[in-house]
């Protein structure tokens, strides 16, 4: 009787594990990063927002226990952030990144004739003057009439404001000027400035 050996090319054929294209193993991964940009919407319309970004990540964690390794929580995530840390970039970063590559030195005469719309956008003379203005000490101890002279008429004062001016500096934002932004010029008791601010 004569014993045979196992068929070479089955034994070959079970040691290899044929791999799976690189492309097939990232559509899953891609396709949870879709999916967490689109439930990243989901909280702003609920309220508080929080509920909705815990149900989120409740669902996933619940398709995680069922599913198995198919479910990718962290690619998930990724995608749940990507609008958020776009967000952030469009309308913070990248205007403060702009204002300091702009800055220039306070010139009191392009101050004054900054009137109109373009001279008053995120790139005109005082959004572009306004770090100067305040960190030179200019402004230190002048009086009411001094500071109008130097800067020339303020904004219109709230009914019974009386120790401060405003002055419109420009309009803020990402790409798109959105935000006011306003330097407000405070008074001390002796009529003389104390501290400047500024808001949007």
């Amino acid at each position: 009787m004569s014993v045979t050996g196992p068929d070479p090319a089955t034994e070959i054929s079970d040691q290899t594990t044929p791999r799976q294209p690189a492309a097939s193993v990232a559509a899953p991964r891609a396709l949870w990063v879709a999916l967490g940009v689109a439930v990243s919407f989901v909280p702003f319309g609920v309220r508080p927002w929080w509920v909705g970004l815990l149900g989120a990540f409740a669902v996933v964690a619940a398709l995680r226990a069922w599913l198995g390794r198919t479910v990718r929580p962290i690619a998930f995530a990724i995608g749940l952030l990507l609008p958020m840390v776009a967000f952030v970039g469009y309308f913070v970063v990248v205007p403060l990144i702009r204002h300091r590559l702009q800055a220039r030195a306070f010139d009191a005469a392009a101050w004054r004739l900054a009137n109109d719309e373009k001279d008053l956008s995120s790139t005109g003379p005082r959004s572009t003057m306004i770090d100067d203005l305040r960190s030179s000490g200019i402004l230190e101890g002048k009086t009411r009439a001094e500071v109008e002279g130097l800067l020339g008429p303020p904004l219109r004062p709230y009914p019974g404001e009386t120790d401060r001016l405003r002055y419109l500096v420009g309009w803020t934002g990402g790409f798109i000027d959105l935000d006011p932004m306003v330097l407000v010029i405070h008074f001390g008791p002796d009529g003389r400035v104390s501290k400047t601010s500024a808001y949007h």
